[in-house]
Formats: C-alpha cells, structure tokens, sequence
C-alpha cells in the first residue's frame, strides 16, 4: 500500500504573516546574514561543530541540512520594508514520525521587535500542522534568559532538562530545555496567538 504524500512541505516557500515573509535558504543568503550582525547574538548560544566552529561553518551547515531536509530554515524580511530582519525554521524533522523542532529565531540586533518573535513562531507552528505533525518540539539554553522568556510566552509544554546536552562554540557545556506541543495543543494555541496578534495593533517598523 503507498504512502499517501503530504500536501504541504515545511520548506515551501510562500509562507508569511501580517508582519514577516519567509523565503527558504540558499546560498546567495551568505553574504546577506554573515554581514548583519546577527552573528553577535547568536555566537553565545552557538553549538560547536565538529573541524571548528564560525559563522560561515554554521551557515554551511545550515544549508547543507537545508538542502537534505533535516533542517529547514528560512530568512525573514519585513514585509513593509523588504529589510532583512532574522532566520528561523526548524530542525530534527522526522517524517515517519511526523516530529519536528522548531528552531528559536533569531534576529539581527539592531532590527528586533518583540511581535516578531511570536509571529515567527505563529507562522512556524501553523505550517508544522499543515505538514502533518503530530508533535513540535522547542529547545533551548536555560541561560538564554531572554530566549526562554520569548519561548515561554508562548506556553508550550515544559518536559525536561537534558544536563550537559552540548558543547557550545567558546568551550562552555551547556543545559537544554525541552518543550513540546501536540497536535490538539497545537491547534489551540494557536487561535490564543492568532486572537492576541490581532488584538495588539502591529507597530510601525
């Protein structure tokens, strides 16, 4: 009997929302990202890879999962100015298993607004669920203090603490927490999002 083949990919293009477009990566993003500044915010929290660790290795890496389909990741614009703002996307995706991992986005310094956050993670969700997913997941740096708070507003559910779960790009070993929504738990936060998003006016950019 032949699997019936999902409608929707989570690396389709034409994903948006009122504030944000996401276009897939590829590699005429290099130049763009590793020279926003996003590099700054993100090093901290960088995980080592393995020959060593930078920008440019990650972002290799990033496109090489992207290009087999473990990762997917997307570059987001704003939608009012076409201004590059950040990445985002997902990583870990099993399709058998229909689980996926939403990546914590990321934005240049310099450009953050705090409704970006979650519109990303809005969008994200929405697409995991036409995909099909059964389970989305989050994981984060504890000590990303900032990171967690942006996570936790968005209520997913708290599973575990992984101690010494990885080595990160300057030496540290760090902690990850472990969140994760199901498909019915998916669903309902998603319409508490959609309703807040639409209750707060979007801020002029």
């Amino acid at each position: 009997m032949s699997k019936r083949p999902c409608a929707i990919k989570l690396e389709d293009p034409g994903l948006e929302t009122a504030a944000l477009r996401f276009v897939p990566l590829d590699a005429s993003h290099r130049d763009l990202i590793l020279s926003s500044g996003i590099e700054d915010a993100v090093w901290r929290w960088m995980p080592a890879l393995k020959g060593g660790t930078s920008f440019e290795q990650y972002f290799d890496f990033m496109l090489k999962a992207h290009e087999a389909n473990i990762y997917t990741t997307f570059v987001l614009y704003s939608k009012e100015t076409d201004q590059f703002l950040g990445i985002a996307g997902y990583t870990d995706t099993n399709r058998q298993h229909r689980r996926t991992r939403i990546a914590i986005a990321w934005f240049a310094p310099d450009l953050f607004k705090p409704h970006f956050f979650q519109s990303a993670q809005l969008a994200l969700m929405k697409r995991a669920l036409d995909w099909g997913a059964k389970r989305i997941e989050w994981s984060i740096n504890p000590e990303n203090e900032f990171m967690m708070e942006q996570l936790e507003a968005i209520k997913p559910v708290f599973e575990a603490r992984l101690r010494n779960y990885e080595r990160l790009a300057g030496g540290r070993w760090a902690d990850k927490m472990v969140y994760s929504m199901t498909r019915p738990e998916a669903a309902d936060r998603i319409k508490d999002l959609e309703f807040s998003l639409e209750s707060t006016p979007t801020p002029s950019y």
